[in-house]
């Protein structure tokens, strides 16, 4: 049975750490992964093997700093493995770095196992350069699955480039059919807007959510503040929030915080009756478990996914903030999407993984 090393990024992020749950329950082979934040979920995956060893991390770094490439212990691990998988969401980001890019490209291009991508978008990006790098990039891949058209369109005349949706969308929701549902309930999941846009937008972000929760509270609806991933500021946004609220507002207002736990962040998101998303995988998970969502988003990757799947329903964008107003937002506008075509779009994805790997019964 062949042996797997997938990568993926592993800050305890809920989108990521879904993709990684969804592949590891579909195959029976045997998965490692080399991660810098450990994750509880993982500990109790039989098939999944972690490697996060501080000692090790610094001697790649090392290593690749005095070699003049990158990921080192990838390509260590991948000796012992005859299969790589990279599975992640926006991954292909230029971040104005194109020698980091240019070294990413090497890496691959020597890799000695094939290798395959799953589940992406590409952007945003600057220079043209960039283009041609990932083209170099993708091309090499046994087989690229893009997440949404704008992506496809660039790449899409490289033989193994392929579309289907968002991975997220394959979620068996089996196990949360029998969740009771709570009627009232609103879950807002939150981003570090400072960490995006400049504090004049970022402050009304917040304080626009903290209006909308005003209102639904005052509406009857229990409102709980929900923060996807810690390192990326979803925590100190969930507190700034808080923060701004007077103190009987505070009260009728909880908080989440995902650390690792999978089923427990995922059981929140199916017993609420609305989701309001600033995380892409908020959205996706919110169709997903068949909720009202209104996508308050942050860039064009969710733009471009609702867009490929009709969505219908009002969609803000946090960089034209001044549209959207908490106060006057009524959510009972906010209509049911079916997204059956999606959940079986999205097994797509996994069109030629299949084809290699031993998929459980």
């Amino acid at each position: 049975m062949k042996k797997v090393l997938v990568y993926f990024y592993s800050k305890n992020n809920l989108g990521d750490d879904l993709f990684v749950k969804i592949i590891t329950d579909r195959y029976n082979n045997e998965f490692s992964s080399i991660v810098t934040v450990s994750n509880k979920s993982f500990d109790r995956t039989v098939n999944l093997k972690l490697y996060s060893n501080k000692a090790f991390f610094v001697l790649s770094k090392v290593a690749d700093k005095i070699l003049g490439r990158r990921n080192s212990m990838l390509r260590h691990f991948a000796k012992e493995r005859s299969v790589f998988v990279y599975v992640g969401g926006s991954i292909f980001i230029e971040n104005d770095n194109l020698a980091m890019w240019h070294k990413e490209a090497v890496f691959y291009s020597q890799l000695k196992i094939p290798y395959y991508i799953l589940g992406s978008n590409f952007g945003p990006y600057k220079n043209p350069k960039f283009v041609g790098i990932v083209r170099d990039i993708v091309s090499g891949a046994q087989d690229v699955c893009f997440r949404d058209k704008a992506s496809y369109e660039l790449f899409k005349d490289i033989p193994s480039v392929r579309v289907a949706t968002d991975i997220a969308f394959t979620l068996n929701t089996g196990m949360f059919e029998s969740v009771p549902k709570q009627t009232k309930t609103v879950i807002i999941s939150v981003i570090d807007a400072y960490s995006r846009f400049d504090e004049v937008t970022a402050d009304r972000y917040e304080r626009e959510i903290m209006n909308l929760s005003r209102q639904l509270v005052k509406d009857g609806y229990k409102v709980t503040l929900m923060s996807f991933c810690k390192y990326e500021g979803d925590e100190i946004a969930t507190q700034r929030i808080l923060g701004k609220m007077g103190k009987k507002l505070q009260e009728s207002v909880s908080s989440y915080a995902y650390t690792g736990d999978i089923n427990e962040a995922l059981g929140i998101l199916s017993r609420s009756e609305i989701i309001v998303a600033s995380r892409f995988h908020a959205a996706i998970l919110g169709l997903v478990f068949g909720k009202k969502v209104l996508p308050i988003v942050y860039s064009d990757k969710t733009l471009n996914i609702l867009r490929d799947l009709d969505f219908d329903g009002p969609i803000f964008d946090i960089r034209e903030i001044d549209k959207f107003s908490g106060r006057k937002f009524d959510v009972s506008s906010l209509r049911l999407n079916d997204v059956s075509k999606q959940k079986k779009l999205a097994e797509k994805q996994f069109q030629e993984l299949d084809k290699i790997l031993e998929k459980r019964k």
